[in-house]
Formats: C-alpha cells, sequence, structure tokens
C-alpha cells in the first residue's frame, strides 16, 4: 500500500538572511518586516510512504517500483541496486566489467555474497574466470525493469550460495502503455539509444526492445565502450495460469585505462586520467532464453521457471606492468565460455493451525554450469604468449528448501 506524504515549506528572505516558517503562518509577517521580507511561495515535497505491514517478513526487506527508478540518474546500469538500502555500486576496470559491490560497509567484490536473480534466472556465476560469484548487470535496459524485490540477511532459505548477505530479485515489464524512444548524450563521448514497444498478438503480448551504448570516458586512452541489447518476451494468460517466454541479448567491448601507479602521476610520467598499459579491456556476451508459469489458486501459488544461459567473458588486466616479465610485461587474459541450464519451482500453500494464519512454502532449485575453456594466459598486448592454465568445469548444485511464516 502506497500512501502519498506531503512536506509544505515557506522560505522568506530577510535582508541576505533566511529563515523557515510554517505555512500555514506565512500570512502572518507584521508590516514592519514587510519592507524587508520577501515571501517565496511555498515548495512542495512529495514522496511515498509502503505499508508493508503484513507484507514483509522483517524490516530488512522491501520492494522498489518503476518510479523510483526512473528518478535515479543512472550513469551505469548496476546502479539499479543502489535502490536498496546499504548498497553501494561502484566500477573498475572499464564499463563492461561487472560492477563493485558493498553492502552496509561489507566489500562483496563482484557480487560473491549478494544473490542476484532476473525473473528467477541466476545472475551470479560460480567459478568465474575473473571472480567466484561474478555479477555482471551491465546487459539491463533500465527502462524495461518494472520493479525490483531485495532482502538483506541471511534469514530467507531460498537465496542458496551467494545470498549470505542478501539478495534481490529483478522483474521486466510484460507490456508497455506505449512505445517509446530514448535517446541521450553527454561529455566523454556518451551516447545512448533504447527503444521499445508492446502489442497483441494472438492470445498474448509481445514486447521488443533494444539499446545501444557507446562511451569513451574522461580517460587519457578513450574507453571505446561499445554495447547492444536486445529482449523479446510473449507472455499471456489462461485461466488462473500465466506464461512468459523471454529471450535477451547483449554484446560488449571497451578498453581499460585500469589501476595506476601513484609515483607515475606525481613524478609527471602519466597525467590522473592516464595508462601505463593501453591494451586492458575486453569483451563479454550474454544469451538467456527463459520460461515461468506462474499458477494462483483460491489456497496456493505455483510457480514454474526453466532457463538456458550462454555467457563469454575474455579480460585483460595487467596488476604489476614489468615486474615479472621486463620484456613483454606482466599483463594476463582471464576468459571463458559458459552454458548455465537449470531451473525452479515452488509452492506456497495458505493453512490454518493453532488459530493463526499460516502460509507454507517449498521450493527446489537446480542448475548446471558448463564452463569450456576457463582460463588464465599470459599475454602482451592481448596476444597470448603462454597459458597458466586452462580448465573444463562441470559444476552442479542444487537445493531443497522449506519456509513457514
Amino acid at each position: 500500500m502506497t500512501t502519498p506524504a506531503r512536506i509544505v515549506v515557506a522560505i522568506a528572505l530577510l535582508g541576505g538572511g533566511v529563515t523557515h516558517a510554517r505555512a500555514q503562518d506565512s500570512t502572518s509577517t507584521s508590516p514592519a518586516d514587510t519592507s524587508r521580507a520577501t515571501l517565496l511561495p511555498p515548495i512542495e515535497v512529495v514522496g511515498r510512504v509502503d505499508d508493508l505491514h503484513g507484507v514483509a517478513l522483517t524490516a530488512s526487506e522491501g520492494h522498489v517500483g518503476a518510479a523510483d527508478l526512473r528518478l535515479r540518474p543512472l550513469l551505469r546500469e548496476g546502479e539499479l541496486l543502489e535502490t536498496v538500502p546499504g548498497v553501494i555500486v561502484t566500477q573498475h576496470s572499464g564499463d563492461g566489467k561487472a560492477n563493485q559491490y558493498f553492502v552496509r560497509g561489507f566489500n562483496l567484490d563482484h557480487g560473491t555474497d549478494f544473490q542476484t536473480t532476473l525473473e528467477g534466472m541466476p545472475v551470479n556465476l560460480p567459478s568465474n574466470a575473473h571472480g567466484q560469484g561474478y555479477t555482471d548487470l551491465n546487459f539491463l535496459i533500465p527502462e524495461l525493469v518494472e520493479y525490483l524485490d531485495y532482502r538483506m540477511g541471511v534469514y530467507y532459505p531460498d537465496l542458496g550460495d551467494f545470498g549470505s548477505a542478501g539478495g534481490a530479485d529483478f522483474h521486466l515489464v510484460h507490456r508497455l502503455a506505449q512505445p517509446f524512444v530514448t535517446a541521450g548524450g553527454g561529455t566523454d563521448g556518451l551516447r545512448r539509444v533504447a527503444a521499445g514497444g508492446s502489442a497483441q498478438v494472438g492470445s498474448g503480448t509481445l514486447l521488443l526492445a533494444g539499446e545501444g551504448k557507446v562511451y569513451d570516458g574522461p580517460w587519457d586512452l578513450a574507453e571505446d565502450l561499445r554495447k547492444v541489447s536486445g529482449v523479446a518476451r510473449y507472455s499471456w494468460e489462461k485461466g488462473a495460469s500465466a506464461f512468459s517466454v523471454l529471450a535477451m541479448a547483449y554484446h560488449n567491448t571497451w578498453n581499460a585505462s585500469d589501476q595506476i601507479p601513484e609515483r607515475a602521476v606525481e613524478n609527471g610520467r602519466i597525467s590522473r586520467f592516464g595508462e601505463i598499459d593501453s591494451t586492458d579491456g575486453g569483451t563479454t556476451e550474454r544469451f538467456s532464453l527463459s520460461g515461468t508459469w506462474r499458477h494462483t489458486g483460491e489456497q496456493s501459488v505455483e510457480e514454474v521457471t526453466l532457463y538456458g544461459i550462454y555467457s563469454q567473458l575474455s579480460l585483460f588486466s595487467n596488476f604489476t606492468f614489468f615486474l615479472d616479465d621486463p620484456v613483454h610485461g606482466d599483463q594476463f587474459n582471464q576468459r571463458e565460455h559458459r552454458t548455465v541450464l537449470g531451473g525452479s519451482a515452488t509452492h506456497a500453500q495458505a493453512a490454518q493451525a493453532l488459530g493463526a494464519d499460516h502460509v507454507i512454502k517449498i521450493g527446489v532449485q537446480s542448475r548446471a554450469d558448463l564452463i569450456n575453456g576457463l582460463g588464465l594466459y599470459h599475454t602482451e598486448a592481448r596476444t597470448v604468449l603462454a597459458a597458466v592454465r586452462v580448465d573444463d568445469v562441470r559444476e552442479w548444485g542444487s537445493g531443497v528448501w522449506i519456509q513457514a511464516e
């Protein structure tokens, strides 16, 4: 339940000073003060108050709707998570790499301790070439995010492997009230265009949307970000059941100035926005197909989600420059090709016992990560010199959980 909250403030300017008065007293200025005061019109601030009593299980969970998400200026897609109280999202090594996440003062690296899902699909990647739980949200198109639900802490049995600090679930729109086209630009070569629309097709709704973005950043070395994303969704209802099929595609390339030595800036070798290795950066892509069925009965709700994801990452970094190899340098390449297959099913049942209402939830979830060419290579200017190690990984995880409210 959302209740509008209004605060009205009147501000009077008095001889260079500022005083604050209640709006209802704004007409009580004495004649003697009138010559010195300029009364400005009231400023009305409108916000939201969510009544989550009986909905949220703890004070550390909540819901962020589209209206709040649209009001936030975004430099990066991952900053949508900053609507979660206590979450800070930063970036290093280029805007194609997964964000760096912090929650309530704790460093989550690239998402290791915060489980993030999209329409029931996991975003965290176990045994990733760069970092455990790698969570890349750059494939999102912000205009399509309808809401996100967040939960903080370890109180939720369905969060699973990466939920030790909490989790968030993104949900996309099924239909658009009207087609949209967004075009924008800014300093440092920023250009972005996004468009989408939906229409009735057969017994359901077809939604199509896409985004393109380029960005160079403030760096001496142009970031040369080149990103494209696309979404197609078909959803329909039949009786008490709702169905959805969602396809997504994303590709990104970029350069990265990466970290630099402070002494190189102090002695004037490079500027604050300079670089030592001009060939750092990477490429990544993600393609997914998922389907969801949700049935709402009089006393129960069932939901089943199935998904398949293909992703690849090739990341070039150089942390020590010429420390280990004075001739070729210390650049290295982390890469992988991954296929994820999985699904989940939940059943929520209303029940009465001991004079109280209860909700019993039972769920099962499973995923298999098939990772080929999980490699670490010594490189020079993105050319492979030697393989440090290369592995093929088959990782499978499943869980069964039960929750009583």
